[in-house]
Order: structure tokens, then sequence, then C-alpha cells
């Protein structure tokens, strides 16, 4: 049975309770209520709730960061996905996704102002405001063979211009990781680029 299928955002629930039945959560459903307090019960096979990280069991979904989340989040090779605003606010300092997660969904990492650096090596997709007015960023990490703005599709080249939009102040750097040609990237004119080791 799916939760709140659909993105419902409540701003100041307090606790949750999960049942045994509850498999998945919907997308955003519990976005930026970083308080929020959950208990899953014992009996459920699909939910767990640890370290502030609400997730799947078999760590293949993330499902949301609570206050309770401090430090770096280093995706499990099982990760595949992570739900709308995942780490929105949180206190995430460095995110290492997994080449398995190849779409980084709306407002992901935004408002994290401990965030210094993100690796998505595998992504080949982004929602927008990926990093929204994240202050510390420094470095982003994203593959060389990321299609990144398909030139012939303006929807796609709004989304793709906003997914980094106002990430820092000046010196971002933007770490191009693999080897192949480089794709177009429409990023903000203050960012530093470093292809491949260089």
């Amino acid at each position: 049975e799916d939760l709140f299928e659909g993105g419902e955002v409540f701003s100041s629930l307090k606790k949750v309770v999960l049942g045994k039945d509850v498999e998945k959560i919907g997308d955003a459903a519990f976005m930026a209520n970083l308080n929020v307090e959950f208990e899953i019960s014992e009996d459920n096979p699909y939910l767990t709730y640890e370290n502030g990280l609400l997730k799947s069991k078999d760590n293949k979904v993330v499902y949301m960061a609570t206050s309770e989340f401090e430090g770096a989040f280093i995706g499990s090779e099982e990760l595949e996905c992570l739900s709308m605003g995942a780490f929105i606010g949180s206190k995430v300092t460095k995110v290492v996704l997994p080449e398995s997660v190849k779409y980084i969904p709306h407002y992901a990492f935004a408002l994290c102002n401990n965030l210094t650096s993100v690796s998505f090596p595998g992504a080949t997709s982004f929602g927008m405001l990926v990093v929204y007015y994240c202050s510390k960023l420094d470095t982003v990490e994203l593959p060389v063979n990321i299609p990144l703005i398909p030139v012939e599709d303006e929807e796609n080249i709004e989304i793709a211009m906003y997914a980094f939009a106002s990430t820092a102040s000046e010196g971002v750097t933007l770490k191009i990781i693999g080897s192949g040609a480089a794709p177009y990237y429409s990023f903000a004119d203050y960012m530093n680029v470093v292809m491949g080791d260089g």
C-alpha cells in the first residue's frame, strides 16, 4: 500500500506512525518536515528509519532525511532513487551517489547549508533546483556522458537550466568525470569547469 501518493506536504507534523502494510511513501510526502519523528511497525518488511533517514529496507530508495541526519551521505550500491526533496534543508555535508542512481529529483539537496560537495557519477537527468541555495557548495561532479540538455527539446532546456541554479556564491567547481566528449551543460557563468583528472 502506498502512503500519500501524489505528494502531499505537511509542514508541522510531529510524529508519523507507519503500520506493517505500508510498502512505500509517495514522492515528497513529508518533504521539509525535518523535525518529524517516525515510528515504524516492527512487522513492516518494507520500510526502516535509522540515523535520521527514512528509506526502504532493501536500500533501493531514500524517502527523506530528518534533523537527526548529519554528515556525509554515501549511497549504497543498492540505491536506485531518491524521493523529491529527500534531503531538503538537512545537515548533509557531502553526497556521493552510486552509478545506479540515474535521476536526481527536484529539490533533492536544496537549502542544505552544510553541503560542500556532490558527486552524481551515474546521473542521466535532473529535476529542478537540485542543489538550490546550498551556501557552502564548492564542488559538483557529473559524468561526461550525460546528455543534460538536448538542444532540440525546449522543455528539457528549461528544467536543466534550473537544476543547479543559485547553487552558492562564486567559485563552484564543476568536475566532469569519465572520458569522452564534453556535453553541453547550462550552469551559472561563475562555475569553474574541470574535465577528467585535470
